[in-house]
């Protein structure tokens, strides 16, 4: 049975900004929808290749936490950690990303004047400052990369800036 489709059926970005008397925004943001995908190596299996373990895999099934919905089914102590293939490693990869967000406020001519300056802009600007996934369980991975090795998480960054024109 076809339980979904690892390409996405919809991929979008958005953009805009707007400005109102000194101030300006702007965004940017992207991300998919109607996408699942199985995890594999680190990202499905506690302890592989003599790893540690993921924080959601702490809520797994134990016979004290005899949950039939755990967040995992549970944990086994072997290297390889093998699970057979079914739905429950099925994940819904969908995703939002703020790629950039951009606050910035100009003072008017007349005050930046009075300094000896032309203009005067302070500004702030987030990249990839959140996301919001499909699936909670997702959260410890990035939707933008593989679930292997070798990846390296989209950075973060936060700036505050200040342009000056003589």
């Amino acid at each position: 049975m076809v339980l979904g489709n690892d390409v996405p059926y919809f991929t979008f970005g958005l953009n805009g900004g707007f400005n109102y008397k000194n101030f300006d925004f702007s965004f940017m943001a992207q991300g998919t929808a109607d996408v699942k995908t199985y995890l594999s190596g680190e990202a499905a299996y506690a302890f592989f290749n003599g790893g540690g373990v993921k924080e959601y895999v702490l809520g797994r099934w134990t016979k004290e936490n005899p949950n039939p919905n755990a967040v995992y089914p549970r944990l086994l102590e072997s290297a390889n950690n093998g699970h057979n293939t079914n739905s429950f490693w099925l994940f819904d990869a969908s995703y939002f990303r703020i790629k950039s967000l951009t606050l910035g406020y100009t003072l008017d001519r007349e005050v930046s004047s009075k300094i000896g300056i032309q203009q005067f802009r302070i500004y702030f600007t987030a990249t990839n400052p959140f996301t919001i996934r499909g699936d909670k369980r997702m959260k410890d991975f990035d939707p933008e990369m593989a679930s292997t090795r070798a990846t390296y998480p989209q950075t973060k960054v936060f700036s505050l800036g200040v342009n000056v024109k003589f």
